[in-house]
């Protein structure tokens, strides 16, 4: 019997879990960070950052296909002895802990600011933590089933998005590489912290169920998240001009300010409200869950 039989996860569930986690943190303020790194050929820079990610995961793939039944810890203990297994996984946890952390303070930020002003900062964060709770106990299955709920009822957010290009001015990305390939290649560390993906691919693979097509679901997903911070990103860059974006925050938040329909006066307060309560409560899930792997 599997190790994990208990939890294995479809095809679709990784996909959309992987995505989910990958276009959260970073996700409002991914726009005006390329932007000041380097202006408004900052998107270039999620491109190469695509590639190189998709590269490293591939070989990841590879690697874990020698141990199919474990994760990347269980192969250090095995050939490396017991501490080094253990201090790979300290180092992990650490690094995911920083990533939930960020993650949920930010939501705690953003959600006292827009949406409950008047209430405090540890009282939000234990309501964004109990349905985390509730939803991480049950396993990486149950999670996987979240994770396909979130991305299914999330159609509706590239529409809206639409709507601002009646406004937008194509001219703001030319030309390209103003100031050469130098700013580019500044940027490119930036977009790794949200590509996550490959990292913790490490964690969920013995729990994938088709193992055999790992390889073009990792693609998948990584390009699926790479789309999506494009899309926001031109978007962003088209609505704003080049100086305007970088005095932004949450740019993505703000361009919904623009957007009235006669049913909804402020679009981007259901955005935020909506962005939070599933992305972030998904993306704290799954670190949960994988430290306690």
């Amino acid at each position: 019997m599997k190790k994990y039989a208990y939890n294995e996860i479809t095809s679709m569930q990784y996909i959309c879990l992987n995505s989910g986690i990958q276009m959260s943190v970073f996700f409002l303020a991914m726009p005006r960070i390329l932007a000041e790194k380097a202006g408004t050929d900052g998107w270039i820079a999620l491109i190469i950052g695509w590639v190189i990610t998709v590269a490293a995961s591939l070989i990841v793939i590879q690697v874990m296909k020698k141990h199919p039944d474990g994760t990347l810890f269980d192969l250090l203990v095995r050939y490396m002895g017991k501490w080094t297994g253990k201090v790979a996984a300290i180092l992990f946890a650490l690094y995911l802990f920083y990533y939930a952390y960020t993650g949920i303070v930010a939501a705690v930020l953003i959600t006292k600011a827009w949406l409950l002003p008047q209430t405090s900062a540890s009282t939000i964060m234990i309501l964004l933590l109990i349905p985390t709770y509730v939803i991480t106990r049950n396993g990486l299955r149950i999670l996987g089933r979240y994770a396909e709920l979130v991305i299914i009822i999330s159609c509706w957010i590239p529409v809206v998005y639409l709507l601002p290009l009646k406004d937008a001015h194509l001219l703001n990305l030319f030309p390209l590489l103003k100031e050469g390939w130098k700013p580019v290649f500044s940027a490119i560390p930036t977009t790794f912290f949200s590509y996550i993906g490959f990292a913790t691919t490490f964690i969920l693979y013995p729990f994938l169920k088709n193992k055999q097509k790992a390889s073009s679901i990792i693609m998948i997903s990584d390009t699926l998240t790479m789309f999506g911070y494009l899309f926001i990103t031109l978007i962003c860059f088209v609505y704003y001009s080049p100086d305007e974006i970088q005095k932004y925050n949450e740019p993505m938040v703000n361009i919904l300010e623009s957007i009235e329909f006669k049913f909804i006066e402020r679009m981007e307060i259901l955005f935020i409200a909506f962005f939070y309560s599933f992305f972030l409560s998904m993306d704290t899930c799954y670190v949960l869950r994988c430290l306690y792997y």
